[in-house]
């Protein structure tokens, strides 16, 4: 994997705590920003996905398969619920 360096200016607040945060999972500040980087990225990457769906959506479908699931059949084995 090719990797990049990048400087950073961050307030000397924001880098304390993120040495402090590095040091209490016991991982290098470089793999803490790595991590959260990936994270954030993530979560936005999710949330445009979402929203790039939620035109096509048609609300009250999905109550109405889960309606339609299971009529005229009985629970299979399995199914039941445990007794508390």
């Amino acid at each position: 994997m090719r990797r990049n360096n990048v400087s950073l200016r961050l307030p000397p607040h924001l880098l304390e705590r993120i040495k402090r945060l590095a040091e209490a999972e016991s991982i290098s500040v470089n793999q803490l920003l790595t991590v959260a980087v990936a994270e954030k990225i993530a979560r936005l990457d999710a949330e445009a996905f979402y929203r790039s769906r939620e035109g096509r959506s048609q609300p009250g479908a999905g109550w109405r398969a889960l309606e339609r699931m299971g009529q005229n059949s009985p629970p299979a084995q399995g199914d039941e619920l445990p007794d508390i």
